[in-house]
């Protein structure tokens, strides 16, 4: 039986970029499928390729055209950008190594300091959220006002 080859994305399907490709990971920082970044990377080598052929004695119409690629380039670069790809556990690491060392105590965050800490952490994204609330360690350290 022969294998089905699978098709290639048509550029013009994400042009303009009023539609975005894979708009269910634009509005989040969750890990695209291998197949996404896939058809993804295709994506990007397509309009990359267009543009150049585009540069030579742009149209008002191509203007805009090359301006709509740039647009989808820079999405789907932020789509399959390596940091949505790391592990919970260096996730958390980091997280830890910002925080204030046990030498410099009176530069934990309060219990109730929504700016700095875990709480910060917290409200980044919903994976960082994920991140920062099973990470106990994160907790450990908090100061309590007496004032």
């Amino acid at each position: 039986m022969p294998k089905s080859k699978k098709s290639r994305p048509t550029l013009a399907r994400y042009i303009p970029t009023d539609d975005p490709p894979y708009a269910h990971l634009i509005r989040n920082n969750n890990q695209p499928l291998d197949s996404e970044v896939d058809e993804i990377l295709l994506i990007i080598q397509d309009a990359k390729k267009r543009l150049a052929e585009q540069a030579n004695g742009l149209q008002p119409e191509a203007r805009k055209e090359s301006k709509a690629l740039r647009a989808l380039i820079r999405t789907c670069t932020r789509i399959i950008h390596p940091v949505r790809r790391l592990p919970f556990e260096i996730i958390s690491e980091i997280l830890l190594q910002t925080l204030s060392g046990p030498d410099d105590w009176d530069n934990y965050p309060a219990v109730h300091d929504y700016v700095h800490g875990p709480w910060a952490y917290s409200k980044v994204c919903r994976r960082w959220r994920d991140v920062a609330l099973q990470s106990p360690r994160l907790w450990s350290e908090l100061s309590v006002p007496s004032n």
